[in-house]
């Protein structure tokens, strides 16, 4: 494999390239599989027979590279500098010139919010947005959902709860109920969240006995929905500023139960960012502060796995 990644021939390099990014992944040391990676890719770009020819070999190295990206603890400015630099692939056919796109939209993107980057994530959306509205017509539902998703949490995660609420309404509204049911309930469930920011008391009341009657008819083999409705619920009903710390303290200890027997599973769409909220709400710190502070311990707790 090392030999064929000092080839000259593009098709042996990149099998390598992967190959020996797969196994750094693995042994969380993905550093030097993104330093393989951008030397690749930049030799790539510049070269447009490569493009033409191999277009899905190209697409494939793209999301290795995200998965190497994903695993790092690197600057997400240095991962952006690398991305920023791979926009000229213009040999690329025009539906595949679109793919790259899109996926070099996601790995900026959510490197952004790996990193703790909000800024840097929301000086994007209009970028992406921009892109999205010139692609509208290539452009299915299951593609715009993950976007509109990330727009949504990043200004939730900021403390922009209008700007929250517009993208959030964009996803309800979108007409294939179908498609990406995850994003759309993940919605729902944020809604009462974002209005109770914005102070819509009246608003409220009803969306949480419209979120219970949709949940109910729809139960998973987790408490994950009722737990958050039921404590939504108190929180409007409570009085004082004592009473409500209460129940925060209660719903904090009800999700975190819920993602510790999660741990070895998918992620619930949704968990973390309401907890989050919760935590900030109890202790009165911004929410873009408690966001920051996860960052900080999951980076903390990939580098201690790697020491050891």
């Amino acid at each position: 494999v090392r030999q064929q990644l000092r080839s000259k021939a593009y098709l042996e390099n990149a099998l390598a390239v992967n190959t020996l990014g797969i196994r750094d992944i693995f042994l969380r040391d993905p550093v030097p599989a993104i330093e393989r990676y951008r030397r690749l890719l930049d030799a790539w770009r510049n070269k447009k027979e490569w493009q033409e020819d191999q277009s899905d070999l190209l697409l494939t190295i793209c999301k290795y590279y995200q998965n190497a990206c994903f695993f790092s603890t690197v600057s997400p400015d240095i991962v952006h500098a690398d991305l920023n630099s791979l926009k000229g692939f213009d040999g690329l056919p025009p539906e595949k010139l679109r793919t790259f796109r899109e996926t070099m939209f996601h790995h900026a993107f959510i490197l952004s919010l790996n990193g703790g980057k909000l800024n840097s994530a929301l000086r994007m959306i209009p970028v992406i947005s921009s892109w999205m509205d010139k692609e509208e017509k290539h452009l299915s539902q299951a593609q715009v959902l993950p976007f509109l998703c990330n727009f949504m949490v990043a200004e939730f995660l900021s403390g922009h709860f209008a700007e929250a609420n517009k993208h959030l309404n964009r996803i309800l509204q979108l007409p294939y109920r179908n498609v990406r049911v995850d994003i759309r309930e993940f919605a729902l469930m944020l809604q009462p969240f974002v209005q109770y920011e914005l102070d819509n008391t009246g608003l409220n009341e009803y969306l949480t006995r419209s979120r219970r009657r949709h949940f109910s008819k729809n139960r998973k083999t987790h408490d994950f929905e009722m737990i958050v409705i039921k404590h939504i619920e108190l929180l409007l009903r409570a009085g004082d500023a004592a009473q409500k710390k209460k129940v925060l303290q209660s719903f904090i200890s009800s999700l975190e139960k819920i993602s510790e027997s999660q741990s070895r599973a998918v992620p619930l769409l949704g968990l973390n960012e309401i907890r989050m909220w919760a935590i900030s709400r109890k202790n009165n710190i911004p929410l873009s502060a408690v966001f920051v502070g996860e960052v900080k311990k999951a980076h903390e707790r990939i580098d201690s796995d790697k020491s050891r």
